[in-house]
């Protein structure tokens, strides 16, 4: 059997359709699946899966022993029992690791990739192949649905890891762009963050009566913010934020939750790095009213390098 699992099955459950056609995998499958053959990797191209040098298929294997030599594929090794849950069936002797196991599979790099993977999964968006990079569709998961799982994996690798990253989940980001930029803010120093609170994520503003006069539009959704301090935190994409309509748009949100009192902060991709991503975190820090704290370089740069 072939399990497709890490990027590659959150890059299949990209499509909230495919992910409705995935079955949970019988229990017997948790205990008796097996290493896969470069020959059954050549088969799936049936079902749309395929595996290249630039984008590599990354299975699922037993042991070392299993591991699929070969530039086209990625091999992660997993030894113990699968918990249940672990599993999706997609197609005869095709399994897909559920966004819950994925998940406790990115624990095993550390806190801030899982936690990433996490606001995927718990999202608007799942990252794909397209010029666009992510697909917009419904969440295929929940920090109920992760706790609970989690629960279910005690004493596995990785579920140390998994819990911790589960405080800096946030439901509901629509882009990779708004998960990164609340991973590395709200990360704690120890890992290379700032450690700052948790903001809500596509937050709606609704005006007061006497406020009304004031919104072009009946409400704004806030990609980031920290509503009880009223401060924003919107994450432009060099793509999708450059055209005279959106910036129109832009300016207006911007203008109107002023006008009530908001701060209001902008970053972009080029902003999450460096010296660059000190100063955006001092200046939310600054609009919290809370002291800013400062990581150590070498682990706020690794953090950038760990969060794609």
């Amino acid at each position: 059997m072939v399990v497709v699992t890490g990027e590659s099955a959150m890059r299949l459950m990209s499509d909230r359709k495919t992910f409705d056609s995935l079955e949970p995998a019988p229990q017997s499958v948790l205990g008796s699946w097996s290493q896969a053959r470069i020959g059954d990797i050549d088969e799936l191209g049936g079902y749309g899966i395929f595996a290249t040098k630039e984008n590599p298929l990354h299975v699922l294997v037993g042991d070392k022993g299993g591991r699929i030599q070969s530039e086209r594929v990625v091999s992660h090794i997993w030894s113990p029992r699968l918990p249940g849950g672990s599993l999706c069936h997609l197609a005869p002797g095709v399994a897909v690791t559920s966004p819950e196991f994925c998940f406790l599979l990115a624990a095993r790099r550390g806190i801030a990739p899982a936690a990433a993977v996490g606001m995927e999964a718990c999202g608007a968006y799942g990252k794909d192949g397209s010029s666009r990079g992510f697909a917009d569709r419904k969440a295929i998961s929940n920090l109920a649905s992760l706790k609970s799982y989690l629960d279910g994996a005690r004493g596995c690798r990785g579920v140390k890891a998994a819990r911790a990253a589960l405080d800096l989940v946030i439901e509901g980001s629509r882009s990779p762009l708004e998960t990164k930029t609340a991973v590395l803010l709200t990360a704690p120093t120890s890992c290379g963050g700032y450690g700052i609170p948790s903001p809500k994520s596509n937050w709606p503003v609704w005006p007061a009566a006497s406020e009304l006069s004031l919104f072009y539009d009946s409400y704004y959704l806030i990609d980031l913010c920290w509503p009880d301090k009223k401060v924003s935190l919107e994450c432009d994409s060099y793509a999708y934020h450059s055209s005279k309509d959106e910036r129109d748009d832009d300016a207006r949100k911007r203008n109107a939750l002023t006008s009530i009192g908001w701060t209001c902060l902008t970053t972009t991709a080029g902003q999450l790095s460096g010296a660059a991503l000190d100063t955006l975190a001092q200046q939310v820090c600054k609009a919290l009213g809370i002291a800013f704290q400062q990581p150590l370089a070498s682990l706020r740069d690794s953090l950038i390098e760990s969060v794609k």
